[in-house]
């Protein structure tokens, strides 16, 4: 027998041997088991946010967690390129594309002749179904099939990859209907839960005006320049009006309305709720990492967070519930913020690359006619 496959004996005897010890001298457990455990992903969240911005939080959001917690600054996850989809779908799992086989937020089936989203399911239009692998709430419920996982985010691939296979329901934000939704996968959803318009969100093309409330609470006010500051409006029910504080506002309102439509954390089973601000990485890609607007958003959720841990307190008892705050991905600054310090950068055009590399595969594959995927004779090729 090699060393390697005596490890996990040895492993089983260390163990063994400090179950024993414990249980001899009836040692108190380093922490209670909690009622609830609460994953918060902040979608595009970069660590240096968080340490350039420390003193401007409040006490009880996050720097709350990064004092009191377990706080990991400079953890990589070991993937080429992060994405929502691959992002959500490690942090539950804990493994790479290669193994959960999530690589991307879409890719090209060639079952379906067609581009598909990660959670594309042709039965209930999304589902889990192409996550290859077992996720925190999935060993919950087979540890204690009592147990209740439930997630939601604004995107339905953060969503359902938080939820993995055996969450009770996925929950995302139907921006044309402006209703939270889940999938027919769900299959116990209650009726009044399956499309929801509770807790109240503003009615579609609602102006949203977009000003700095909390950079100014939180900056002196010598420090604040107005003239720096920023006054736009944007419109509930687009994209960009999901970067607006209001959206990540909904999903911690919307996540207190399910902790008490699904009693989550009211029994000794430990139950799992994930949740991620999507608005966070709407707002990043809107404004760039570096601008004043993005830094609202940042401190809008510090707030939100604070209210949402203090509503959890109150409800389940601050040693009853466990929180996990982390990051699907970063997100490299802006072009031109970039080049205002000498760091090369530019943007491709994509229309132009793709229509060069058609063009020298044509050439060198020599094809007859017209490229089709899906027909292998079309395929002429020169020796």
């Amino acid at each position: 027998m090699t060393p390697l496959r005596c490890f996990p004996l040895a492993l089983l005897f260390w163990f063994t041997a400090l179950t024993t010890v414990a249980s001899a001298s009836r040692a108190k457990p380093l922490f209670d088991k909690p009622k609830l455990i609460v994953l918060i992903v902040v979608d595009q969240l970069r660590s240096d946010q968080l340490t350039q911005n420390m003193a401007l939080f409040k006490k009880g959001g996050f720097k709350k967690l990064m004092e009191e917690g377990s706080y990991i600054p400079f953890a990589e996850y070991p993937l080429l390129q992060n994405l929502t989809c691959p992002g959500h779908a490690l942090i539950v799992s804990g493994s790479t594309p290669a193994h959960n086989k999530i690589p991307l937020n879409e890719w090209f089936s060639f079952s379906e002749k067609k581009v598909i989203p990660c959670t594309f399911d042709p039965q209930h239009g999304h589902s889990p179904k192409n996550f290859l692998g077992s996720t925190i709430g999935d060993e919950l419920r087979l540890n204690n099939s009592k147990a209740k996982v439930v997630s939601l985010a604004l995107k339905d691939r953060s969503a359902i990859m938080l939820g993995g296979h055996s969450a009770l329901a996925a929950y995302w934000f139907h921006v044309d209907k402006n209703l939270w939704v889940t999938s027919s996968y769900y299959q116990n959803v209650p009726l009044h839960l399956r499309e929801v318009r509770r807790p109240m969100i503003p009615e579609k093309n609602t102006e949203l005006p977009f000003e700095p409330q909390q950079l100014r609470k939180a900056l002196p006010k010598k420090a604040f320049d107005a003239s720096k500051s920023f006054n736009r409006t944007l419109k509930w029910g687009t994209k960009d009006g999901l970067s607006h504080p209001i959206a990540g506002k909904a999903v911690f309102d919307f996540a207190e309305f399910l902790i008490e439509q699904y009693e989550l954390g009211t029994d000794e089973v430990t139950d799992f709720l994930a949740l991620s601000l999507s608005n966070h990485d709407y707002g990043g890609h809107l404004f760039g990492p570096h601008a004043p607007e993005t830094l609202e958003i940042l401190l809008n959720e510090d707030e939100q967070l604070a209210g949402f841990l203090k509503g959890l307190k109150k409800r389940i008892g601050e040693k009853s519930f466990w929180v996990i705050l982390t990051a699907d991905h970063g997100v490299a600054p802006l072009v031109e913020t970039a080049l205002t310090v000498q760091i090369p950068a530019g943007r491709i055009d994509l229309k132009s690359a793709i229509n060069v590399v058609e063009d020298q595969l044509k050439k060198k594959l020599a094809l007859s006619r017209k490229l089709d995927p899906f027909n292998t004779d079309a395929y002429l090729f020169k020796s």
